[in-house]
């Protein structure tokens, strides 16, 4: 058994890595390529589904940074930390075998806390199972038990090799530390480049732009500029050719701009999509600089699939009630400020945080908690859902300007077509483009 042990052990944290690896591919095709179709060894049924789990909210933490930081990213580099003390174990010096094995079973407790708390997660709050995740959870409690009787000193024994390796659990840390900050960097790159393919180093809103800010590069900025428009360029070769779409306007969207504006720009958005967070900040800014020439629409088209029949998969459970909420919010003539305050708490959304929001914005609380419960509203949302199905959108955002549909939600882009579709009017007092992005 003492010679198998560390082998074992080696196979079980690669195993963990794999699988950690896995489960963060799943998290970035169920939440940012929706119109994928996803096919896994891991979905069996609506119970046993890994991107049902790996959709919901609690399978990521979110920063307010240019992505969320999946768990499954953390869970590799714990992986990889426990294979390298298992390599120690086989090829180490005999003498601190016991204190690397000690190591590896002290480190396995937190894990296995963990592990706890995410099953707990998948029984009782998305009612589903990931059968990945469960894999993670075995290999962890294999691990334990290995390195608990390869070690052999009980707790006692354990806890004393862990105060004499003070040192080298440091290092542990740091290159735990390191993984996981350099497989996050990664995994961030891949989301961006997926859902942005111009990244300007500057805020278009000025007002908007940290003072803490760091100097941009001149450089850099440079390189950016003509990325964005080359991209401009390229775009507005094959936009003329695009074909309008009829895009039915309800009563109970929200609007904003001037009314009858030689312009009209439709988006229809999902409260936990990332992407259309970060597309509502920047068509908020849009809306700032052209307001008085166009006419802004937003429609709900949740990803969950309480109020979307489209939906094969619950990606975004908490998408329908935040629209619902919404409607009610513009019920109370206060749509625009709730919509911003979801965005701004895309990674905890739920009832008690629709409640908290709808309470900071002064709206009348009883009101807003009948409100969310009629099916009316929910009726409301699942009219604009039908009405995103009826256009063909098969993820979000999507934009319309004038009923032609972008081909990318990118700020850049949307604010090309939009002077595109004002200089076709006859619109000559267009803001200025201090960058030269935008032909004349």
């Amino acid at each position: 058994m003492q010679k198998i042990l560390p082998w074992l052990l080696i196979a079980l944290s690669v195993a963990g890595i794999w699988l950690g690896m896995d489960l963060t591919n799943t998290h970035f095709t169920v939440t940012h390529q929706p119109d994928v179709d996803f096919d896994s060894l891991c979905e069996v049924s609506e119970t046993i589904s890994c991107a049902k789990v790996n959709g919901s909210k609690w399978s990521a933490i979110d920063f307010g940074g240019a992505a969320e930081l999946p768990v499954s990213v953390p869970a590799v580099a714990f992986y990889v930390v426990i294979l390298l003390l298992s390599l120690m174990v086989a090829f180490g010096k005999q003498e601190k075998r016991s204190h690397n094995l000690a190591l590896i079973a002290g480190g396995m407790v937190p894990a296995l806390a963990f592990s706890l708390y995410l099953v707990a997660i998948q029984a009782f709050a998305v009612k589903a199972w990931c059968l990945f995740c469960l894999g993670l959870d075995a290999a962890s409690i294999s691990i334990f038990v290995l390195a608990w009787i390869g070690h052999g000193g009980g707790i006692g024994g354990i806890l004393g090799d862990i105060k004499a390796s003070v040192a080298k659990i440091a290092l542990m840390v740091v290159i735990f530390l390191v993984v996981t900050y350099g497989a996050y960097g990664s995994y961030a790159d891949r989301v961006q480049s997926e859902g942005a393919q111009i990244n300007l180093s500057e805020p278009a809103n000025k007002a908007d732009e940290p003072e803490d800010e760091e100097p941009v590069d001149p450089e850099e900025r440079a390189k950016a500029v003509a990325e964005a428009q080359g991209a401009v360029k390229e775009f507005l070769v094959d936009w003329p050719a695009i074909q309008p779409k009829e895009v039915k306007i309800n009563p109970f969207d929200a609007v904003k701009g001037t009314e009858g504006a030689p312009v009209t720009l439709i988006e229809l958005a999902d409260f936990e999509c990332p992407h259309c967070r970060m597309a509502g900040y920047f068509l908020k800014d849009i809306a700032h600089r052209y307001g008085h020439t166009v006419q802004f629409v937003f429609k709900h088209y949740p990803l969950g699939t309480a109020c979307n029949p489209n939906m094969g998969r619950d990606l975004h459970p908490d998408s329908c009630e935040a629209a619902v909420g919404a409607q009610c919010a513009r019920r109370q003539g206060n749509f625009w400020d709730f919509h911003d305050q979801v965005f701004d708490n895309q990674g905890n959304l739920g009832t008690k945080t629709l409640m908290r929001i709808s309470d900071e914005l002064g709206l009348d609380r009883a009101e807003f908690e009948a409100c969310i419960q009629k099916e009316t509203l929910w009726d409301e949302v699942r009219a604009q859902v039908e009405d995103g199905k009826t256009l063909g959108i098969s993820g979000t955002p999507a934009v319309f300007i004038n009923g032609k549909e972008l081909p990318s939600a990118h700020p850049v882009l949307i604010e090309a077509a939009l002077r595109e579709a004002l200089k076709a009017a006859g619109v000559t007092d267009l803001p200025a483009d201090p960058d030269g992005l935008f032909p004349l």
